[in-house]
């Protein structure tokens, strides 16, 4: 047997063909493994960010309903009187604070007011009334500011949180007491446990990560105890102890982090974490390992039956070959061996030589030629298709007529339909708001004379099959055939509808927003304005269909505020991701409106700043 005989061939084809299955399948498996691990990671770190800004937020209403309680006159005329002597007057405050100040807010448990020596002079419970509060943490921390701390049960029902504001004198402006609402724990248990989300109405973005069976998300305090409920442990709350890195990181250097660790169960968990310096505490979101990695370990098996079964059917192939082909091969060589030493009686067919031989060579070779030929069209078909598929925007072709020549899966999947379901649909009848249809189909017959630009950038909006409208930017281009004539549109869109209603973008949301009577607004890093709500735009004096996408922050500000924002505002919020202070709202008509706001920033992963939104209350 010659070295480069058929039969060593029909091995190394048969070890070609194993081997690319077996590396394939080693390949892919290490590499979604770690795409699964990868994106888990991403998925958990952007609900940590989501939790983080409820419990922001959460902490920020509470100051300032604690301030707007203090700066309640009754109050502070009362709390003058008890200070002068007054003993009638604790009475009269203690039912003010139960029937006009509790009631406000469910979420409040206790109210307390103290005296600056650290005494409680009234209470919505009788029972601490004259009580030293002097060493509690309210008292010494809100002495210096508007505090949120933590609060033992020794002056509330139970262990929860305290926050504390000034109450001072209306004429001269000096504190004379302070104001304390005492919380339970309940509230940042809602946020944790994804109560808080559904009661706002907030779209389950990552409802498949939420749903797993092991998915927790929890808050750990200063001492490394749990301050909201476990799914594994029953009564963890200030029991529990939380040892994990991501606590020892937000404890020392306050930061958060994204990893793989042993949990408080000592159990091997994928997880983010964020921290709260002002608190230290630290935010936890988890999800076992093994239910994360359980589709893979799922794909492992099934790969490795459905390689036994192909090794299994290309060994029968094999051995098919051997029997069928070269056996046959193997006796005609031999014969004509026989007939070269001379052994004439031997007779070798012209047919068969033809066959095995010459025939067979030619048919293989047309085929080859053939498949070949076909293979390589079809995949540069599929390149092709795979190319606008996989892209990340919307790519569609509009030709002279406004007719829908070809969109990408991107762009069926925005607008809600299957690509055959648009292709030859009129573009502008289809899918634009009809208070735009008039001005952007005058746009296009421009474009198609060759008056208009060639390549724009616009943002507009497009309705999808349920109606509701996806704010797109738009990259547009003009296509042109043979001769150079125009002869359609080329457009590439990206899906801003989320950065331009800052929370989701859902029609649910947006109906929220507009029914608040505070100002809600979003402007890009630029500071061009990307959202009003309903609210905002009344302030301002404009109406609800006007175009807000060239005007920017500092059209509606007077100049001394936009002084503040800028050189305040904005740098406190992308180093802080949060500011608040004392602004004014300018109304077209050039009254200034006094306002409370607050500014936050929305960072991408990287930590570049994507866009700003602001919530600002009338003073």
């Amino acid at each position: 047997m010659n070295k480069f005989s058929l039969t060593r061939k029909a091995f190394l084809a048969l070890f070609v063909i194993l081997l690319p299955i077996v590396v394939t399948f080693i390949v892919t498996y290490r590499s979604n493994k770690e795409l699964l691990r990868q994106g888990m990671l991403n998925d958990l770190t952007v609900i940590a960010e989501l939790y983080e800004r409820l419990i922001y937020q959460f902490i920020e209403r509470s100051k300032q309903r604690a301030l707007d309680f203090a700066s309640d006159g009754f109050i502070g005329e009362k709390v003058r009187e008890i200070i002068n002597g007054n003993r009638h007057a604790v009475e009269s405050l203690n039912d003010h604070l139960l029937k006009n100040k509790i009631s406000l807010d469910k979420t409040i448990q206790v109210i307390h007011i103290l005296s600056l020596d650290g005494h409680i002079i009234a209470s919505t419970d009788n029972s601490v009334i004259g009580r030293d509060a002097s060493n509690e943490p309210f008292f010494i921390k809100g002495k210096e500011r508007v505090v949120f701390t933590e609060a033992g049960d020794s002056f509330i029902k139970q262990y929860g949180v305290a926050i504390s504001a000034f109450i001072s004198n209306r004429i001269t402006g000096e504190p004379i007491g302070i104001l304390v609402n005492c919380m339970n724990l309940s509230m940042l248990n809602s946020i944790t446990r994804g109560y808080l989300l559904k009661e706002l109405g907030i779209p389950p973005t990552h409802r498949v990560v939420e749903k797993r069976k092991t998915f927790e998300a929890y808050l750990v305090n200063k001492d490394k105890l749990m301050l909201t409920e476990s799914i594994f442990v029953k009564g963890a709350v200030l029991k529990q102890v939380v040892d994990a890195p991501p606590v020892e990181a937000c404890l020392k250097s306050n930061k958060g982090m994204a990893s793989f660790y042993k949990d408080y169960r000592g159990v091997k968990v994928i997880g983010a974490s964020m921290c709260i310096p002002s608190l230290k505490w630290t935010l936890l979101v988890e999800i076992d390992e093994a239910e994360v990695f359980t589709p893979i370990f799922e794909i492992r098996s099934g790969v490795l039956i459905t390689s036994a079964i192909v090794i299994g059917v290309v060994g029968i192939l094999f051995i098919l070959y051997m029997r069928d082909v070269m056996m046959p091969l193997n006796k005609i060589a031999a014969a004509a061996g026989n007939i070269a030493k001379g052994n004439y009686n031997i007779t070798i067919p012209v047919r068969s030589r033809d066959e095995i031989g010459a025939l067979a060579e030619s048919f293989n070779r047309m085929v080859r030629e053939i498949k070949a030929r076909a293979i390589a069209l079809q995949e540069e078909r599929d390149r092709a298709q795979q190319y606008l598929d996989v892209a990340g925007v919307i790519l569609i072709a509009i030709d002279s007529n406004e007719k829908v020549k070809l969109i990408n899966k991107k762009g069926a999947e925005v607008l809600g339909y299957y690509e055959e379901d648009i292709l030859g649909k009129n573009w502008f009848d289809g899918f634009i708001p009809e208070r735009l249809r008039k001005e952007m189909k005058e746009n296009f017959s421009k474009l198609m004379s060759g008056k208009g630009k060639k390549f724009e950038y616009r943002i507009h909006p497009v309705f999808n099959k349920d109606g509701e409208e996806r704010l797109i930017a738009w990259h547009n281009g003009v296509l042109t055939d043979k001769n150079g004539n125009i002869c359609g549109s080329l457009s590439s869109g990206e899906d801003i509808t989320e950065m331009g209603h800052a929370e989701g973008g859902s029609k649910r949301l947006a109906a929220i927003l507009d029914k608040t009577g505070d100002f809600i607004g979003a402007a890009d890093k630029e500071g061009r304005m990307l959202y009003l709500n309903m609210a905002a735009r009344k302030m301002i004096g404009i109406n609800e269909e006007e175009d807000i996408s060239k005007s920017s922050i500092s059209d509606f500000h007077p100049d001394w505020a936009n002084k503040i924002i800028l050189e305040e505002g904005i740098p406190a919020a992308i180093s802080k991701n949060v500011w608040s202070g004392r602004t004014a709202i300018l109304s077209r008509n050039g009254r200034e409106i006094p306002v409370s706001q607050v500014i936050l920033s929305h960072k991408a992963q990287d930590g570049t700043v994507e866009f700003f939104s602001t919530i600002m209350r009338v003073v």
